[in-house]
């Protein structure tokens, strides 16, 4: 009666993956084989190694190892190559576990002696990997080549389809190296790139290819033998890369009256007002542009000129704010003020940290009232009802508003 109980509890097992009855999910086979492909499966879009990273660094940078865990032959002197083009960047698996990045491939024109003979050469097809510390001779990539690589306790020997020995390898410890020496009367990537075009590149303050290669015609001295236009320098990349710029468009503009309200501080100002104040802050309509500005003592005065806005703005036009946009500020974004928002049913909007590009109209006025301030130093003027262009809503402002009139508005002298 116990074995019955037991072979039917066996039974009731059921496996979620493959859905057998008689084991888990935690025992399941085909789950098990299915993840292993899965890991080869990724593993082939990427170059492994996986001794380089942990051979010693006593040997010359001419000694590549000649590597049976490599899937490519890889060095990381970009002036070697005879012939070279970017890459997308490829993983690198080293054997510590390391990830490093090949940027570029091509061929690398050598010299080894084989038999106390010099024998001249071109490694091809050879990964470029700046962060390397060695360069490796794949055995994997050798033979897939129609070569054939004998290892003894000596060193070891790469022959080609006819037998016929065209490397030779020494043992040292436990690496076996290969001499190359890079062919210079061939290098002209080195000559060119490295002495030529990118000397005169960073000389001229990184200036393009194409540009440097019409100055080439122009003056006498520089002698380029081959100008490069679509070679890459990381220092331009890095140092002239830039952001996208925003959308020049009015598509998220309010459509009515007091619909957004965008705010801004500037300060503090060097110069102190004459009643102490040092800040200033901006409430503009996003609708029909107009502005409001308020002198401040300190940050702390905004929430109460905002209140001193709401109840002026809602009074002279009977509507209501439905919106208030502000960067993070301090003086924007705090309980107190939260609270308002909240009980008078106002929506907060806040742009995102670094990028004043989403509150660009209250940026852009702040700037405009401190250019005209700093531009006349003796002579100031007040900017109220002026339009900086023809908009469609100035009759619209008329109805709200009234027509405004500009008699009290006079040139202010400063002594």
């Amino acid at each position: 009666m116990a074995l019955v109980n037991k072979t039917r509890k066996s039974n009731e097992k059921l496996c979620f993956y493959c859905k057998k009855r008689g084991h888990f999910v935690r025992n399941c086979l085909k789950k098990k084989n299915d993840e292993k492909e899965k890991v080869n499966q990724a593993c082939e879009d990427h170059e492994q190694m996986f001794i380089a990273s942990l051979s010693a660094n006593d040997h010359t940078t001419y000694d590549w190892i000649v590597d049976s865990g490599a899937t490519q032959h890889m060095t990381f002197q970009q002036k070697w190559f005879i012939m070279y083009e970017c890459i997308s960047p490829k993983r690198v698996f080293m054997g510590d576990d390391t990830v490093l990045e090949a940027v570029g491939k091509g061929n690398i024109k050598a010299t080894m002696q084989v038999g106390g003979k010099l024998l001249h050469t071109t490694i091809t097809q050879v990964l470029h990997v700046p962060k390397m510390k060695n360069s490796l001779i794949s055995v994997n990539k050798l033979i897939f080549e129609g070569f054939k690589v004998e290892f003894d306790k000596d060193g070891c020997k790469v022959n080609d389809a006819q037998g016929i020995v065209v490397a030779e390898a020494r043992r040292d410890k436990n690496l076996y190296l290969l001499n190359v020496k890079v062919r210079k009367d061939t290098t002209h990537v080195e000559n060119s790139l490295d002495e030529g075009a990118m000397l005169w590149h960073e000389r001229l303050g990184h200036l393009n290819m194409t540009r440097l290669k019409d100055l080439d015609a122009m003056v006498n001295g520089m002698n380029l033998k081959e100008v490069p236009l679509h070679h890459v320098c990381e220092a331009c990349i890095e140092g002239k890369h830039q952001r996208t710029s925003f959308p020049k468009n009015e598509t998220t503009r309010a459509s009515k009256f007091l619909e957004l309200v965008l705010s801004d501080v500037c300060g503090p100002m060097k110069t102190t007002s004459r009643g102490g104040a040092q800040y200033f802050v901006t409430f503009i309509d996003d609708f029909l542009r107009k502005t409001h500005v308020y002198l401040l003592k300190a940050k702390g005065e905004v929430f109460d000129k905002f209140k001193e806005y709401k109840a002026l703005v809602e009074n002279q036009t009977g509507m209501k704010i439905k919106t208030f946009r502000s960067d993070n500020g301090g003086e924007f974004v705090y309980k107190k003020f939260d609270n308002f928002l909240h009980e008078c049913g106002i929506e907060r909007q806040t742009s995102a940290p670094y990028t004043p590009q989403q509150n660009g109209v209250a940026e852009q006025a702040n700037r405009c009232l401190t250019t005209k301030t700093k531009n006349s130093p003796k002579r100031n003027f007040l900017l109220l009802h002026c339009p900086l262009q023809v908009i469609p809503y100035l009759m619209e402002h008329g109805l709200l508003l009234g027509k405004p009139g500009n008699n009290h508005c006079n040139v202010m002298q400063l002594n």
